[in-house]
């Protein structure tokens, strides 16, 4: 097909055949979207180039962005590509061009024209400085020219980057702290233009993650970053009265407010009352955020388990100060699970929250006792009777035990509970096999 160039096997002994030099050079000149200097085209004529000075990379190029045209990071990465060959300077500066041409309202890819020519640049060299403020330079003109929340993003990463990775190099370091921090301050001069998510989290300014968390309460990284640099007394504060109702479906948050609740000294009944309220809170989300569910009701009953001796748990859906003995939490794990404590929390959770399976089977690894396993097992296979899986663990369990009557019962329930004949066929197969591995 006259479309298309042939292009011949690789051979490291020999050049490129002069037909396909001839070839090449020819498609080149057809391709009108290929306009080169005067320059760049003598040299691309050269004799015996093989690699005719980037010309196939060019045509593959120009062809490639016409099928493509809106995707600027197949472009980043065609230069990417190239910038590992040498003499192949023209044929990215081409790339570069048309990214500039094409991509100029997108925040990234003025990002990645911005600092584009570091990759020439080794860390050790003496030009690095000079080509870092030139980087910075850059994004000062994209900023004139693209002033938006996404472009201010762009940059207050670029300067984050650079600055942990100069740990070493502390003028450096200085260097680009000092320009986070005027960052900051032009941020905070235009806060309605240029502040987001992704800037505020960037420049972990205490003023912009307060602001941030106000214009984007549901996130959860905000809420966490600013909550990470708080005091306790704001921890809780914030977490109970702003972050939680705004976003309870974060674990981050849970993780940070009960964390705060475990370490803070109160008493073991006050922290099971937010574990409760953590359970009240999430039972009204939605199936989706089921992992999230378990996590916390995992999480209660690790931390009833690692109680000390001397804690007391209630099965109390407030915390009634008055009652209870001051017995701090602690911060460290007991010498032994503390198992009264763990089987109060397995109790809280089943009448003051939907279990989740997950939570079964976590308090089934902890559980000692084979009497309380068989409660739980029984509990187990409640959450969802169409589950094969909480029955055949039961079984395996009743079978370890020889118990085989009690499992010959459980048997009979399962497959009442199954709801098609296939399952229930399924559900026998795999009972047979488990026996005969007895």
């Amino acid at each position: 097909e006259s479309g298309l160039i042939s292009l011949p096997a690789l051979d490291e002994e020999k050049e490129f055949d002069q037909r396909v030099e001839d070839q090449a050079m020819a498609k080149y000149a057809a391709v009108q979207a290929a306009e080169l200097s005067a320059e760049q085209r003598a040299a691309l004529a050269t004799p015996g180039n093989a690699y005719l000075q980037g010309a196939v990379a060019i045509i593959v190029f120009e062809q490639a962005i016409r099928a493509i045209p809106n995707d600027w990071e197949f472009r980043q990465e065609f230069a990417s590509v190239v910038a590992r060959f040498s003499d192949t300077h023209a044929v990215r500066q081409r790339v570069l061009d048309s990214i500039a041409a094409d991509f100029a309202d997108n925040a990234q890819a003025r990002s990645f024209l911005c600092v584009a020519h570091l990759s020439a640049v080794s860390s050790s060299s003496p030009q690095l400085v000079d080509a870092l403020r030139q980087a910075v330079a850059n994004y000062g003109q994209a900023l004139s020219d693209f002033d938006t929340p996404a472009m201010w993003a762009e940059y207050v990463r670029f300067l984050a980057q650079w600055r942990d990775v100069s740990a070493g190099e502390e003028s450096l370091r200085a260097y680009f702290a000092a320009l986070l921090k005027r960052a900051a301050a032009q941020v905070a001069e235009q806060k309605d233009s240029r502040l987001s998510e992704a800037v505020a989290l960037e420049l972990a300014d205490g003023d912009l993650l307060a602001e941030a968390t106000l214009r984007f309460p549901a996130s959860e990284a905000l809420w966490c970053k600013r909550l990470r640099a708080a005091s306790d007394d704001d921890v809780e504060r914030l977490c109970e009265s702003h972050a939680l109702p705004a976003a309870p479906h974060a674990q981050g948050l849970w993780d940070l407010w009960l964390s705060w609740a475990e370490r803070s000294g109160m008493p073991p009944a006050r922290v099971q009352a937010k574990y409760l309220a953590a359970f009240a809170r999430t039972s009204q989300l939605t199936s989706e955020h089921a992992e999230l569910k378990a996590y916390l009701q995992i999480r209660f009953v690790d931390w009833a388990w690692a109680l000390p001796a001397s804690a007391k748990l209630h099965d109390v859906s407030h915390y009634d100060e008055e009652e209870e003995e001051q017995v701090p939490c602690g911060s460290s794990a007991a010498a032994a699970p503390n198992v009264e404590a763990f089987r109060r929390a397995c109790q809280s959770v089943q009448r003051h929250a939907f279990p989740t399976p997950g939570f079964y089977r976590r308090c089934l690894e902890l559980e000692p006792d084979a009497r309380h396993k068989t409660t739980l097992h029984e509990f187990a296979c409640r959450v969802n009777e169409s589950d094969t899986r909480p029955w055949l663990a039961y079984l395996q369990f009743l079978v370890d035990e020889r118990r085989l009557d009690a499992a010959a019962s459980v048997f009979w329930r399962a497959s009442k509970a199954l709801p098609t004949d296939d399952d229930r066929e399924a559900f026998d197969a795999l009972y047979q096999e488990l026996l005969r591995k007895k």
